[in-house]
């Protein structure tokens, strides 16, 4: 296993060594939905939530794209330009964190596993909060699992409610990732020409999570990821247990949380530079 992750880190490292860094969003995109407070209505979803669903517990938030909060005053200017400033990126690729949360032994070893995980094929380092301003603030609220996009400054929380978003690998590395600035894979603008849309079978009022980022740019080099650890499962949001979203091959599964994917590992690294 140790030979297989050296051959994997080392194969990224000759793909990505000179990939321009991945911009996700441009300067006038609109982040007005983003904004919002937690929501105790998706924390009683959360708690209701079985693992025998066929859906994600992320996936049952009212939040932005389900899961995603930004606190109504961030004290970091010029967030609406999101990722593509590089004020919204980890200095260092380091994540200063505080778990605050009320976890067992075993959900914590889940949400230490999501984080060494990320590690493991990256640059990207979460050491425990010393000084820094900027930090991310582990809690378990009753509200869902949810997490802000990249750097927004000072204290952000990242939610995982137990037992739900802690009982697999997938959904912390999942809300990891929006921490770090990603989005949705099926955000993509992209994103018709792998999968369909089954509005019909779309909740009424959640219609906007599967709206696309016009402006979004495609990963350069990084093609449109079935496996991505933050693609949405095909029922989610379904008002009928009909899929929502289906991908136009076969044979791909939607919406896996059980690890991150060869892409996922690769936009990781190449947002953050990790081999330059």
């Amino acid at each position: 296993m140790m030979f297989l992750s050296f051959v994997l880190v080392v194969v990224a490292a000759v793909a990505f060594e000179a990939a321009p860094v991945d911009q996700w969003m441009t300067d006038d995109e609109d982040f007005s939905d983003f904004y919002g407070q937690p929501d105790s209505s998706v924390g009683e979803k959360v708690a209701a939530w079985h693992p025998y669903h066929r859906i994600n517990p992320e996936e049952l938030g009212s939040y932005a794209k389900g899961d995603i909060l930004i606190p109504r005053d961030p004290p970091l200017e010029g967030l609406r330009n999101a990722l593509v400033a590089p004020e919204t990126h980890w200095p260092g690729a380091i994540v200063p964190y505080v778990i605050d949360g009320n976890y067992t032994h075993d959900e914590l070893a889940t949400i230490y596993a999501a984080m060494t995980a990320i590690e493991e094929f990256t640059c990207v380092r979460f050491v425990e909060r010393a000084l820094e301003p900027d930090y991310v603030t582990i809690e378990s609220g009753a509200s869902g699992c949810w997490s802000s996009i990249g750097r927004i400054g000072g204290n952000q929380v990242l939610n995982l409610q137990p037992p739900a978003c802690v009982w697999n690998l997938g959904t912390p590395i999942h809300e990891f990732m929006h921490s770090l600035g990603f989005f949705h894979e099926q955000s993509r603008h992209d994103r018709d020409k792998y999968v369909q849309i089954f509005w019909h079978n779309v909740q009424a009022g959640q219609e906007h999570n599967f709206k696309k980022f016009d402006r979004v740019v495609a990963t350069t080099n990084v093609p449109y990821d079935f496996y991505s650890v933050m693609h949405y499962s095909t029922l989610a949001f379904s008002k009928n247990n009909k899929s929502t979203i289906k991908p136009k091959m076969s044979g791909v599964r939607l919406g896996q949380r059980d690890y991150l994917s060869k892409n996922d590992i690769k936009k990781v690294n190449q947002m953050y530079r990790c081999f330059n």
